[in-house]
């Protein structure tokens, strides 16, 4: 059996350190002595310290695997490469090159050798629309015979660079992506504006949400893991999702049965590594009663990010926000539970409390928050459905969403506010 090359960790063209395959195609990181000597060296994750101290193959290998696809995008990612589902090494050195975040993973024979020049290879409207009409998931993930493919989730996305114009391509060589393009699922519909709009009314409920624009067939998201600085370049940031930040795989990334992860888990986390925690534990906790107001089932801990920025580490941006309930055939439990409670249709004030105890945070502040959230709802929905269409384009999503949102407003405020 032919060995595999070691595989460079790189942040900005500077070694971070290395990947060994070990058996099964597990995964062993160790940081090159260069990274560690360094006065601005940071961790990779929370989870792998600079000093160490990790057994080789455990959360080092949950952190790389966490970059990798999942669901039918993986087997169809592993079907084009000809290797195993499971050999999260393999796919690792297929697709590492442009992963979330700021860090690339190549050959580590490929260190020293001049990268190709920054390019853009743009699309046509026709391309994209006959990638939009795959049925086929690995249609989706080549282009030109070549897989552009390499970030995390069950969703079909592209790391994409977008013009000025709109215009939409794949950075080539260094040149960072500046959005997500995602695809739209075959068996859910009009996900796009579903998933836009149900952002949109989370950012006018002043949560700190990514920009989503629905196309035809895909949604574009705007990184934020990307920042420009002053002569206009794109510069990634650093960043690890929740499941990555406790050392955890990405099946742990629903609460479950086996309740490796829950809301206070979260919160404890951000208390003790966010710069601002007071701000960021205010930000989770509105993250999560917008999920159940409006109808978003899927806030996993994969869903969750932390962001090493120039203030330091704080949680991300919110993103992946979509009405799950608007369509029966999706599991309604929440991805995290409020209260230990799953159900959305049976959250009760208990439930809000026992949130806010095991968050240790006053109850009356997540009660008012609600409440906050409710009444601008009630007030505002109607409004904003209509602001939405006039200058994002009208869709059946819209009403589907609203649907939800007007039941679960009602619902709430009788179970959860009313004495």
């Amino acid at each position: 059996m032919t060995e595999r090359p070691r595989l460079s960790v790189q942040f900005r063209n500077r070694r971070v350190g290395t990947l060994t395959p070990i058996d099964g195609g597990r995964i062993a990181f160790s940081y090159a002595q260069e990274w560690t000597n360094s006065s601005n060296a940071f961790p990779v994750s929370l989870s792998l310290p600079l000093k160490g101290g990790w057994v080789p193959g455990t959360s080092d290998h949950r952190w790389f695997a966490n970059l990798l696809p999942e669901a039918e995008t993986r087997e169809a990612l592993a079907r084009e490469l000809r290797v195993a589902q499971d050999n999260d090494y393999l796919l690792l050195e297929k697709v590492g090159q442009e992963v979330a975040g700021a860090l690339s993973i190549v050959p580590e024979d490929d260190q020293g050798h001049p990268p190709p020049e920054p390019s853009i290879r743009w699309f046509s409207d026709d391309e994209i629309q006959a990638k939009v009409g795959a049925t086929n998931p690995g249609e989706r993930i080549m282009v030109e015979g070549r897989i552009r493919l390499s970030l995390a989730g069950a969703q079909t996305k592209w790391a994409v660079r977008v013009g000025p114009d709109g215009q939409i391509g794949l950075p080539q060589g260094t040149l960072p992506s500046t959005h997500i393009l995602k695809f739209s699922g075959q068996r859910v519909a009009h996900l796009a504006h579903n998933e836009a709009f149900t952002t949109f009314l989370a950012a006018k409920l002043e949560l700190d949400a990514v920009e989503v624009r629905a196309c035809e067939g895909f949604s574009l998201v705007t990184r934020y893991d990307r920042v420009t600085d002053g002569g206009g370049s794109t510069i990634r940031l650093h960043q690890e999702d929740f499941c990555q930040a406790l050392g955890l795989p990405s099946a742990a990334k629903y609460e479950g049965a086996v309740r490796e992860v829950d809301l206070g888990r979260c919160v404890d986390l951000l208390r003790r590594e966010s710069s601002l925690p007071a701000q960021d534990i205010t930000r989770l906790v509105r993250w999560q009663l917008c999920n159940l107001l409006l109808g978003n089932s899927d806030g996993h801990a994969k869903n969750l990010s932390i962001l090493y920025g120039s203030e330091g580490i704080r949680l991300s941006p919110f993103y992946d926000l979509v009405c799950t309930r608007a369509y029966p055939s999706v599991d309604r439990s929440l991805g995290l539970s409020i209260g230990g409670q799953s159900d959305p249709g049976q959250v009760r004030r208990i439930d809000l409390e026992a949130l806010a105890h095991r968050c240790q945070i006053r109850p009356t502040l997540v009660l008012r928050e609600l409440d906050r959230l409710v009444t601008n709802l009630k007030k505002n929905l109607g409004g904003w459905m209509e602001e939405y269409a006039r200058d994002r384009g009208s869709s059946p999503a819209l009403e589907m969403v609203a649907k939800v949102v007007k039941a679960q407003v009602r619902r709430t405020q009788t179970a959860c506010l009313e004495d």
